[in-house]
Formats: C-alpha cells, sequence, structure tokens
C-alpha cells in the first residue's frame, strides 16, 4: 500500500525562503522612501492646517494671533494670543527642518482679527534629511499654497 506525503521537503521551504527574502530586500528601499515621503506630506498638511487654525482663530475670537517657533527653532512652533495663552503646539516628524524668510523681519506670523497678516508676505521651506521637500508660501490675506522642490 502506497502512502502519501502531504508536507513541504527541506528544499521547497529554503526556496520559497530564498525567494521571500529577495522580494523583501527589493522592496524595503521603496517602502523607506514611501514613509518618508508621507511623513514629509504629513508635516507641510499640519503646518498648512495649523495657519489656517490660527486665522480662523483670529476672525472667530476678534483679536491678534501669533504662530511662534519655540526657542528660536520651528522644529517645534506653537499658536498664541497676545497674552500667550497656547491653543495649540506643533513638532515636526524627525529628522526634518523647518525654515522661514521675511514675514517683514519677525520671526513669526502675526494674525490680524480680520484674518490678514498684518502685510506680512512669507515663505517656509521644509526639509528632510536636508533635502528640501516642500515650499509652502503665505500671502498677505492668510492664504497659503505649497510647492513641491
Amino acid at each position: 500500500m502506497y502512502i502519501f506525503n502531504k508536507a513541504f521537503s527541506l528544499l521547497e521551504l529554503v526556496i520559497v525562503l530564498i525567494i521571500v527574502a529577495i522580494l523583501l530586500a527589493i522592496a524595503l528601499p521603496y517602502w523607506q522612501q514611501l514613509v518618508k515621503k508621507n511623513l514629509a506630506k504629513n508635516d507641510i498638511n499640519t503646518l498648512r492646517n495649523t495657519i489656517n487654525f490660527a486665522r480662523q482663530e483670529a476672525i472667530i475670537k476678534a483679536q491678534k494671533i501669533f504662530i511662534k517657533p519655540q526657542s528660536n527653532s520651528w522644529y517645534k512652533y506653537q499658536v498664541v494670543d497676545d497674552q500667550n495663552n497656547i491653543f495649540k503646539m506643533v513638532q515636526l516628524s524627525k529628522n526634518a527642518t523647518l525654515t522661514s524668510n521675511v514675514f517683514n523681519n519677525n520671526y513669526y506670523i502675526i494674525f490680524e482679527p480680520n484674518g490678514y497678516t498684518n502685510y506680512q508676505n512669507g515663505t517656509f521651506k521644509y526639509y528632510q534629511n536636508n533635502v528640501l521637500q516642500y515650499t509652502l508660501t503665505i500671502n498677505k490675506a492668510g492664504q497659503t499654497r505649497v510647492n513641491n522642490a
């Protein structure tokens, strides 16, 4: 009487493991790039949402609202009113850098009660691992525009 063996041989298992290892070696760099790209998109969208939030708060509360970096670095920034009451605090993802320029030579953004930026135009540049990924421009009306690098 002949008995059928329904198990895998050691050779078959080794071949499958080699194929899986090759596929992982090919896919891993792409996966890492995808994760970095999504972190960058998340950070720039968070900045844009924070700017819109500050503008809305200025209009709703009819008072000046500021977006200020913590300790002269935009790695951490916060939304505050003129009495330094904190509405929101944000931190960028790891290995990210945010720089700004202009804003009437201020190191912060002011939103007036009408939602305008007190005649401040400016640009944020978002870097990940010292590579420019995005620029975010704010006009005097408080509107934002994001561009890929």
